[in-house]
């Protein structure tokens, strides 16, 4: 009897363990982004505000927690609590009103490596390691990047996107770590170098190149004078007419 009591108290902890919720970090970036950096379980909500057109808003509230495995294989659920598109969207089309508000109530699973800040706009350094429907959402966004495209070109001279998948990223070059900023001009108007502010890591960097309008072209390309560092770069990119577009980039 006295052993079958030792093992009920054994196995109720191993139950309590596996059932113990996520750290409530709140709206605390730094404490949940140490969490998943190990790997323990943690939850975090963010609210976001992009402009995408002129007096086009889309404001967001993304929920993700760190739910189990290792820092090398990290599971992360992430969740579009709210997504909502604000502003004149008689100048969209309906159906790609439609496709934007699809974000709604989405979630998706992903595998996570180190230090990635959830979020909208930052997405896309983990776009291939998902699965769910919000993934699901945000191919068929992609499918309507041309017809955005048009849309925007009718509303703003000076206007740029930076493709999901490929647009922001680390490479080697010479041997050094390099990070590289593809865009595609979506305006009116030719963009110069000049016209761009880019920020790297809250530092100010001139662009290296400026794009013709409706092409694709590379704006940045720099390796921090010495070689960027390993790890996790947070990038900024704006235009007089745009405002800031964030992204991740990851160098090894």
């Amino acid at each position: 009897m006295k052993h079958l009591v030792i093992l009920f108290l054994f196995a109720l902890v191993l139950v309590s363990g596996c059932t113990q919720p996520p750290k409530d970090c709140g709206n605390d970036l730094t404490c949940y982004l140490d969490a998943q950096e190990d790997c323990e379980r943690a939850k975090y909500m963010t609210d976001e505000s992009q402009e995408i057109m002129n007096d086009i808003t889309v404001k967001t509230q993304f929920y993700a927690e760190v739910r189990s495995g290792t820092p090398d294989n990290c599971m992360v659920y992430y969740r579009m609590e709210k997504f909502e598109l604000e502003g004149d969207l008689t100048v969209m089309p309906d159906e790609m009103v439609e496709v934007f508000e699809d974000f709604d109530g989405k979630s998706m699973l992903c595998k996570i490596t180190g230090r990635t800040e959830p979020g909208l706009t930052t997405f896309s350094t983990v776009f291939y390691d998902c699965s769910g429907p919000l993934k699901g959402s945000y191919v068929n966004m992609e499918e309507y990047y041309e017809e955005l495209y048009e849309v925007l070109e009718q509303y703003v001279s000076k206007t740029f996107m930076i493709p999901f998948d490929s647009g922001a990223y680390c490479t080697t070059v010479e041997g050094k770590n390099t990070i590289r900023i593809s865009a595609i001009n979506t305006g009116t108007e030719d963009i110069a170098a000049s016209d761009f502010t880019i920020t790297v890591d809250g530092v100010s960097v001139p662009a290296t190149g400026g794009i013709n309008s409706g092409e694709l072209g590379f704006i940045f390309d720099w390796n921090c004078n010495t070689g960027c560092s390993s790890g996790q770069h947070h990038l900024t990119v704006s235009t007089t007419s745009v405002g800031g577009k964030n992204e991740v980039v990851y160098c090894n």
